[in-house]
């Protein structure tokens, strides 16, 4: 009898710590959605374009159907959505020189000392230090241990890792993919994409811009086992280039792009450029569609290195025998859609280019700086 009483009270103590963890997460999970949306959305401090609060709303999702494939508890996918709902919080910039038309704001990028450019200090870094905060006043609130220093280690690793580090090969005009120690091991390992980059490189395109998440990547490369966590929300994040389909993908990339040319977003700037006749106007607009063209080019690129980094990544999971075969085949069902966005980008550019020119012959320069513009999502 004494048995079954002792055996009560610590089912009943386990069930009390179950709904004592998930009221706390779920309540620093609401905290990290009202502090971006304050700080982030369209009546918030600093409105931003594409790292709204619907942002994280979305990597939740996409965390969801991952922490599904690998069968996470309900502990680490509290974990998940913590570290979700807090990364990007903090971004901070250097903004946008008002005297150069197309000057671009500076992030203050970095989670860990070393980080380019701004270390310790940098916005992943101060994010993920909030969520600590918020983690270990929940403990002293209750006066107990509701989250473990384990927990919250992999807490903070998992909004670190989304910090990306970007490489743009010798040129600064993008890097090589065959330069890439894993390029043929990706290829090797996935056939289609072979395919892919033979078709890229009959189109002229062999590079483009690498972002990659070095505190992912480079203890998955040293053999670490990094946790569930950790890779879920850094691939929800960087991968979803590979997740959603491509009308959302240009979508998403234009609204990057409208938020990282500062000047482009002032009201009075896209009216002149639009409305105006003077000499000044016209060459401003020639200068903005070089730009916006630019970009739209260079999203098939960085569609591309995402697949490769998707594939490196698996590579090294299967190597130290974190991943079997059925999570590998649900992972690759999730994440793909990366060659079909590869080539859409590739062909929208030259139907903007088309029509760009089409519409410039028929109704003028102006007309066709107006068509480029609404494409953009301007």
């Amino acid at each position: 009898m004494a048995n079954q009483f002792e055996e009560f009270n610590n089912q009943k103590t386990v069930k009390t710590e179950e709904i004592l963890f998930e009221k706390a997460s779920r309540e620093i999970r609401d905290n990290g959605y009202r502090f971006h949306q304050q700080a982030h959305d369209k009546e918030g401090r600093d409105p931003k374009v594409y790292h709204i609060s619907e942002h994280p709303r979305a990597l939740e999702s996409r965390a969801e159907q991952m922490a599904d494939t690998f069968h996470l508890s309900s502990e680490q996918r509290e974990t998940v959505k913590m570290a979700v709902a807090w990364h990007d919080t903090v971004i901070e910039y250097d903004k946008a020189d008002p005297d150069n038309l197309l000057a671009m704001i500076r992030r203050h990028r970095g989670a860990r000392q070393g980080d380019k450019p701004n270390g310790f200090e940098g916005n992943e870094g101060r994010s993920a230090r909030l969520l600590e905060q918020e983690m270990r006043q929940a403990n002293e609130r209750a006066r107990q241990e509701i989250f473990t220093e384990e927990q919250i280690s992999i807490a903070v690793w998992a909004v670190d890792a989304t910090y990306p580090d970007v490489g743009l090969g010798s040129d600064f005009k993008g890097a090589k993919f065959k330069e890439y120690p894993y390029y043929e091991i990706a290829i090797a390992q996935n056939p289609n994409i072979g395919a892919l980059f033979e078709e890229l490189e009959a189109e002229g395109i062999s590079k483009g811009p690498l972002f990659l998440q070095p505190h992912l990547e480079i203890p998955l490369e040293e053999g670490q086992k990094v946790p569930k966590e950790v890779l879920i929300v850094a691939l929800s994040d960087l991968g979803g280039v590979g997740i959603i389909g491509k009308d959302l993908f240009f979508k998403e990339g234009d609204d990057e792009m409208r938020e990282l040319y500062g000047n482009l977003r002032r009201s009075d700037i896209m009216q002149r450029l639009i409305k105006g006749d003077e000499e000044q106007d016209r060459a401003d607009r020639e200068k903005v569609t070089t730009a916006f063209l630019g970009w739209a080019q260079s999203q098939s690129g960085f569609a591309a290195w995402q697949a490769l980094r998707f594939e490196k990544i698996l590579y090294l999971l299967k190597k130290q025998n974190d991943i079997n075969m059925e999570e590998e085949q649900k992972l690759r069902s999730q994440f793909s859609h990366f060659e079909d966005n590869v080539r859409a980008s590739h062909e929208r550019v030259k139907e903007l280019k088309s029509k760009f020119e089409e519409t410039k012959s028929t109704f003028g320069e102006k007309a066709a700086f107006l068509y480029l513009a609404r494409e953009m999502h301007y």
